[in-house]
């Protein structure tokens, strides 16, 4: 059995973010991720002409002062999302999209430079590479004298302080635990809505952004196609250009040759046959990643007991701590609330270790 003053269960931004302040600190605490791969939610993926494409995580606004602090000390640039032009509107199947000038002056949203992974792989840069394990799913957490013994598939550690970072409707369903967590806290989780958990993202590569050629801002909301939000995903330096947005969740059900296929025939009737001059068709339906949700609970409201104060107590005698962005009390489900629970979480060790005269 592996002795670790620190485990951090998650290799998300939660999860990398906690392991960087810690870090910093002079504590090297060791991130156990069931991926292959780092990042969780974020994920870019690189299109057939060279577009970052977002599946995951993508905006954020002036007003998420956790997530732009971290950008400038990684020294990590943003732009602002493309809106200028007209936006269309589809209210029913049977009359002609509206058009509308979309709204200027409003608070502008951002995107990462190269893609939202760039916040993912500088972290994980910034670490020392034997503090990150990957393919390595928790499964059971038992309380000892001594700390909490922590398995894998193939590995046990004794750890002093746990750090879960997985959406905790996750982690009740995923992970056991001895003893138990109280009911009131399992209960809690199991009702704490997973943000992105149900959603389909999708995009359209093209080889020109001709959407803004014809003055479109590329932004279209619609109640009757599959996608029911897009917008223009066209890189920093504008050399790179897709459509990019959300499905409808019905459209779970459908394979993905049949979500192309209806995607392809919205965006013909909305901009005509140049629309069908694309050169990559990308989606992510995140309901099918079990590392984000084992189950998606279509009862659950978008951000239902995100920030709940409850997240913030400790448990295990202290030694097990749920964090991630749906704990966040400020911007819960979005990456301002993932670097925002890594703050919570250190500065508590920090005050913990502190206790025992440590630091």
């Amino acid at each position: 059995m592996k002795k670790q003053p620190i485990i951090i269960i998650g290799a998300g931004l939660t999860g990398l973010a906690t392991a960087w302040l810690l870090k910093k600190q002079g504590i090297n605490a060791l991130v156990l991720e069931a991926r292959e791969s780092v990042g969780g939610r974020i994920e870019t993926i690189t299109g057939a002409n060279g577009t970052p494409i977002e599946m995951g995580a993508t905006w954020f606004g002036g007003k998420h002062q956790f997530l732009v602090n971290l950008l400038k000390e990684l020294q990590i640039a943003a732009f602002p999302q493309f809106q200028q032009g007209k936006g269309l509107f589809e209210s029913m199947s049977f009359t002609p999209a509206q058009e509308f000038d979309m709204p200027q002056g409003e608070e502008p949203s951002y995107r990462i430079a190269g893609g939202t992974q760039t916040v993912i792989q500088t972290l994980k840069e910034s670490l020392n590479a034997e503090q990150i394990i990957t393919g390595a799913k928790v499964h059971t957490i038992v309380q000892q004298t001594r700390g909490l013994q922590v398995f894998t598939q193939d590995t046990q550690y004794l750890a002093e302080q746990v750090i879960s970072t997985l959406p905790p409707k996750l982690l009740v369903e995923t992970v056991e635990f001895s003893p138990a967590l109280p009911e009131s806290i399992a209960n809690l989780c199991a009702n704490t809505h997973t943000w992105m958990g149900e959603s389909i993202k999708f995009a359209v590569e093209y080889s020109t952004p001709f959407w803004r050629e014809r003055g479109f801002s590329g932004a279209i909301f619609s109640q009757v196609g599959i996608a029911n939000e897009v917008h223009d995903h066209t890189n920093l330096e504008e050399n790179t250009f897709a459509l990019k947005g959300f499905l409808s969740g019905g459209s779970r059900q459908m394979t993905k040759a049949q979500r192309e296929a209806e995607v392809l025939k919205q965006l013909e009737r909305l901009f005509g046959k140049v629309a069908l001059e694309y050169t990559g068709y990308y989606e992510k339906v995140w309901a099918n990643e079990p590392f984000t949700t084992d189950r998606v609970n279509e009862y659950l409201l978008p951000h239902q007991n995100n920030g709940h104060p409850v997240f913030q107590n400790a448990l295990l005698d202290d030694r097990f701590v749920i964090a991630g962005t749906e704990t966040s009390p400020v911007f819960g489900g979005y990456m301002d609330g993932a670097v925002h629970s890594a703050h919570l979480v250190v500065e508590r060790l920090a005050e913990k270790l502190k206790v025992k005269g440590e630091v």
